[in-house]
């Protein structure tokens, strides 16, 4: 028998404790991508799950992860830049080189609906000078 492309692999004892497990199908069909979603799958792991830059990679990293829940730090950040490093990497932004890119594996609208999650987390919006009257 094969195995369905569905399932999930199996997790190892104790691996990832205490984080999502997450399937191909979590977000709801129909309504665009799932931002909260999205950062579970692929910014927990360095950003923590609220943001604070306490995920379980921090411990290894020569640069901390940008805090997305710091909202002082977040609503100098126009959306455009958090599109720009989350499809092309941190260093396209001068940040560590360390923070893939993601480009090639989510779309635009994956990647603003992360833009838009890492917002409810800082609770902030980019700077005024960078609304476009939306």
């Amino acid at each position: 028998r094969y195995p369905s492309l569905i399932e999930s692999p199996p997790r190892r004892p104790g691996a990832l404790d205490g984080w999502p497990e997450l399937r191909p199908g979590d977000a709801s069909p129909g309504t665009g991508p799932d931002g909260a979603v999205l950062y579970a799958r692929h910014c927990t792991i360095c950003h923590g799950s609220d943001g604070g830059a306490d995920g379980p990679n921090t411990a290894y990293l020569p640069t901390p992860p940008t805090a997305h829940a710091d909202g002082g730090h977040m609503s100098t950040r126009p959306d455009d830049a958090l599109f720009d490093g989350i499809h092309a990497g941190g260093r396209i932004l001068g940040k560590s080189h360390r923070m893939p890119a993601f480009g090639a594996t989510l779309g635009p609208g994956e990647i603003r609906a992360l833009v838009a999650h890492m917002r409810t987390l800082c609770a902030c919006s980019g700077p005024a000078w960078s609304e476009d009257g939306r």
